[in-house]
């Protein structure tokens, strides 16, 4: 019973520290607050926001004959969207991010001269993925899972719940693993 009454005093006490912190706020930052906690609300009772889209959802946004498309179809639409986008600017003196693919061996020939350890660090990187394991804020070789696993900390293995995110305390290493 004791432990309840701490419990609740502590409770109060955290809840003032919170009222005091709140004074000090702006009207501005009230409002954006507010805004947050109302957008909160409205997703988790009134379902405002669609949530992770599923796989039927998405198809719904590919145009009918891009689903039915063939891999290949697939790569050769995007590499022509490329390439037009690249050489459509030819004349310009703005220098495009890519560089024109349409001299390709001798960009990977200059990459391979130039960036050799790079080359075979991207390729490492790359067949990790595959497999799913990644380098992320400093920690190597890290694993999500396969397929990926969306609410899992992979250094501490803890997986969130499916609660809607507002009341996930992602601070509580014990809960959410270390973010």
């Amino acid at each position: 019973m004791l432990a309840n009454v701490l419990q609740g005093m502590d409770s109060i006490v955290k809840g003032l520290k919170k009222l005091n912190r709140f004074r000090t706020l702006s009207r501005a930052e009230l409002r954006v607050r507010g805004r947050q906690q109302l957008a909160k609300l409205g997703e988790r009772f009134l379902r405002l926001s669609q949530g992770e889209i599923i796989d039927e959802s998405f198809l719904t946004e590919i145009k009918a004959s891009q689903i039915e498309g063939s891999a290949e179809a697939t790569a050769a639409s995007i590499f022509n969207r490329v390439r037009n986008a690249n050489t459509s600017n030819a004349d310009s003196t703005i220098n495009n991010f890519f560089p024109s693919l349409l001299d390709r061996d001798g960009i990977v020939s200059v990459m391979g001269q130039q960036f050799p350890s790079e080359q075979l660090n991207l390729i490492d990187c790359a067949e990790r993925a595959i497999q799913g394991r990644y380098d992320l804020l400093g920690f190597k070789n890290l694993s999500f899972g396969q397929p990926i696993d969306w609410h899992l900390e992979p250094t501490s293995r803890k997986r969130t719940s499916l609660q809607h995110w507002s009341r996930i305390n992602f601070l509580e290493p014990q809960i959410a693993g270390d973010k």
